[in-house]
């Protein structure tokens, strides 16, 4: 009996590892998301929300030396809410090689507002392109390492009630992203493990602008008008 129970108890050590490991490998690869430095709701119209844009390298086993040499992606709203343009990309000194771009001021979604960078993967073009300046000397940091990248703004041009997600949205294919995670290099989007992805982004919130509140009180006094002249 004690055999069994020793049996049972190296089953589920073993598959307690295992359900970790696992983990791991999913949480493992280069993300970059957006986190705010200033005030993300109620926004007005010519407010400018101010963005870090941070990349973080989780490998899979945790505690060892990370690093990232060159990324490209694009910052993209979705209005749900209020409009605005994304733009003023500045790079932080360690990402900013001769080469490194600040994006192209553009529509990438056919929504309203401008975005900065590309869709089209196949071009090195008009992306937010980072590297840095040394590709012998990446930057590094203790698994799983954080790096801001620099800093981006959504400016308000009309505030729409509701919400707004602004994203990195990462370039695909071979030359995306070059990174190392536990000693292994990377590049590319990849998949799994290897995967170079984004965050969430953040939701940008307004209240209706002054005359849209006064029409939609016009047209609840002109409801009740009805109401009581059918009384």
């Amino acid at each position: 009996m004690r055999g069994n129970v020793l049996r049972k108890f190296a089953c589920g050590a073993a598959l307690t590892v295992a359900a970790l490991t696992g983990v791991n490998q999913a949480k493992a690869g280069l993300m970059v998301d957006l986190v705010p430095t200033s005030s993300t709701t109620d926004v007005a119209k010519d407010t400018v929300v101010t963005f870090n844009v941070v990349a973080t390298i989780t490998g899979a086993g945790g505690g060892s030396t990370d690093t990232l040499t060159s990324l490209y992606g694009s910052v993209v709203s979705t209005p749900g809410g209020p409009v605005g343009n994304v733009g003023n990309f500045v790079p932080n000194a360690a990402f900013n090689n001769n080469n490194s771009q600040n994006g192209t001021q553009q529509d990438l979604n056919g929504l309203p507002g401008l975005d900065l960078g590309s869709t089209n993967s196949a071009s090195s073009s008009d992306w937010i392109f980072l590297r840095v300046p040394d590709a012998a000397n990446p930057a590094s940091g203790t698994d799983p390492a954080t790096f801001t990248l620099g800093t981006v703004q959504f400016t308000v041009t009309t505030a729409n009630g509701g919400s707004t997600n602004v994203a990195w949205v990462p370039r695909t294919g071979t030359t995306a992203a070059q990174w190392h995670e536990n000693g292994v290099l990377k590049t590319g989007s990849g998949t799994g493990a290897n995967a170079y992805t984004a965050g969430p982004g953040v939701s940008v919130t307004a209240t209706p602008e002054p005359g849209s509140l006064a029409l939609v009180g016009l047209g609840g006094f002109g409801l009740l008008l009805r109401r009581r002249r059918a009384m």
